[in-house]
């Protein structure tokens, strides 16, 4: 029984604290860097985790949670005498979840995010897989909540923009361009169209030089 209660507590603390620094390392990518970063594998397998990339992130989130709550469980009765002092077993508990659970691997997936995904990203399909329940629920959650398409934000694809001039994939200059397109589209036909008194106009059969000597007298922006 004792033996049980070790293993269970090693095997939980593994397992969370890996799952961390997977859920840390994912983080630290978007879909564009994670695109890049797939390059080398196939085409096939590349676009399989760039569709479920949101899938992915949500299951290692659960799987992670679920893990560490495990080895809280184990903690508790790997060091019973704890329960005598509640309050050192809450302060004991949270430094370990903060230390071992967060600041320590963020260091670690800061150091090295690429190497880390490389060793966990094969084991995807087995993480969407444990947390298939969870994930399930939240799938019927969210389509209760967003039973219509969002529309995606000019925020949202200003930043896209962005993260795509920072991987190399579009110039900075093609960057300003999609950028004036996104405000363009939000521009009222009232602000730029010219009202009809204000309009020059001229015949169809007229010259070409008195449509030269209209647009020197006019100097409109556009015609």
């Amino acid at each position: 029984m004792e033996f049980l209660k070790w293993l269970g507590f090693v095997l939980s603390f593994l397992f969370a604290f890996f799952l961390s620094l997977f859920h840390l390392s994912l983080s630290l990518f978007s879909k564009i860097s994670l695109s890049r970063f797939l390059e080398d594998k196939e085409k096939t397998d590349r676009f399989k985790i760039l569709d479920a990339y949101d899938e992915i992130k949500t299951a290692v989130e659960f799987t992670r949670i679920f893990f560490l709550i495990a080895f809280l469980f184990y903690f508790y009765f790997v060091f019973p005498h704890l329960k005598f002092w509640p309050f050192w077993l809450l302060l004991i508990s949270l430094a370990v979840c903060v230390i071992l659970f967060d600041s320590f691997p963020r260091l670690l997936a800061a150091l090295g995010s690429k190497k880390i995904l490389s060793l966990m990203l094969p084991f995807y399909r087995l993480i969407q897989l444990f947390s298939a329940p969870l994930l399930l629920a939240a799938k019927i959650k969210t389509s209760n909540k967003e039973k219509e398409l969002r529309e995606t934000s000019e925020e949202e694809i200003e930043t896209f923009i962005d993260e795509a001039k920072e991987e190399g994939i579009i110039k900075k200059e093609e960057g300003v361009l999609l950028k004036s397109v996104v405000e363009f589209s939000d521009t009222l036909v009232g602000e730029i169209m010219t009202p009809r008194v204000d309009m020059a106009c001229i015949r169809k059969e007229s010259t070409i030089e008195k449509l030269r000597e209209l647009v020197v007298k006019e100097k409109h922006p556009c015609f």
